[in-house]
């Protein structure tokens, strides 16, 4: 729980659309944020400012962001993934398609997700049994692939 001086997303500025609960997790990129209050709900703030409510997003745990993309694991463990552009050259957000999902949508079969880490090309997710599935641009390994290649579906890179 975020505590101190941060202030509580309820109590931004007037005419400033807010999230009604204490933040339980946030992502920030250089361009906008994130966040996911203590019921679950996920917001993000636009380019311009505005906080926007994500629709069709499932009650959430935790959150990641890059430039152009967000995901979340879900309370029960599922991991979702949207982004605002219409190509997903690497396969960062999981759509196994080369195109970016625009409204949150479900990768693969991966269940049990405990967080999930995005970079601007790959995203690995942290099982609750110690695990972790990685998938996007790996190059180089740096998505955790024994053998490097891209990978658009998650594949498991630690048991």
């Amino acid at each position: 729980r975020l505590t101190g001086a941060l202030p509580k997303l309820r109590d931004a500025a007037p005419g400033v659309e807010t999230i009604a609960q204490d933040v339980r997790d946030f992502a920030w990129t250089a361009n906008a944020g994130c966040a996911v209050d203590e019921g679950g709900r996920v917001a993000c703030w636009r380019d311009d400012g505005q906080l926007e409510r994500v629709e069709g997003a499932p009650p959430a745990t935790t959150i990641a962001k890059s430039l152009g993309g967000v995901c979340i694991t879900s309370r029960d463990g599922r991991v979702f993934c949207w982004g605002r552009s219409t190509l997903d050259l690497y396969g960062s957000l999981g759509s196994g398609s080369g195109v970016a999902p625009t409204s949150p949508t479900r990768v693969g079969n991966l269940d049990e997700a405990q967080r999930v880490h995005m970079s601007e090309f790959h995203t690995c997710v942290l099982h609750r049994g110690g695990g972790v599935t990685c998938w996007g641009l790996d190059d180089v390994g740096q998505a955790g692939n024994p053998k490097p290649a891209h990978s658009a579906t998650p594949i498991v890179v630690l048991e």
